[in-house]
């Protein structure tokens, strides 16, 4: 009986019923004459040769090291490029949208104009945002009718 089930009716309609500290699956006991690892104090009452357990092994020590290679330089995307992938994005996502200027200085992307509303303000930054070769966006768009933002 799983314990997390208790007190939800079950499909008969009663009430599931049972006890805590019970598994709730079958665990499986496998034998082996080798000692994969030795314990970390003598004190521990695992017995790896009779089934397997994690009582006892050193976790501390990192097999391996994962880290940027200095020899791969960083992509760099050709501002124009950039800025004409940017605006086919916002012509595709939002059409009729004429009014979004987009403007590549450097790794700044700079974003004026108007939109209809403040969520599809946001919309547009975190369109953008996604795209690779974007690093810094400055959102300068402003909602129709309202006060600049």
């Amino acid at each position: 009986m799983n314990p997390w089930s208790l007190g939800i009716k079950n499909s008969s309609g009663t009430m599931a019923t049972g006890t805590y500290n019970q598994a709730i699956y079958a665990p499986k006991t496998t034998t082996s004459s080798a000692k994969t690892t030795t314990p970390r104090n003598s004190s521990n009452s695992a017995n790896s040769n009779s089934s397997f357990s994690t009582q006892g092994m050193d976790r501390g020590a990192t097999p391996f090291i994962t880290t940027l290679s200095e020899d791969l330089p960083p992509v760099q995307f050709a501002p124009s490029a950039l800025q004409t992938d940017l605006r086919d994005i916002i012509q595709r996502s939002l059409p009729g949208r004429d009014k979004i200027t987009v403007a590549v200085n450097g790794d700044v992307v700079t974003l004026r104009g108007e939109v209809a509303s403040a969520k599809e303000r946001s919309f547009v930054e975190r369109l953008l945002r996604l795209e690779p070769g974007v690093r810094n966006l400055d959102n300068k768009l402003t909602v129709a009718g309202a006060a600049s933002q």
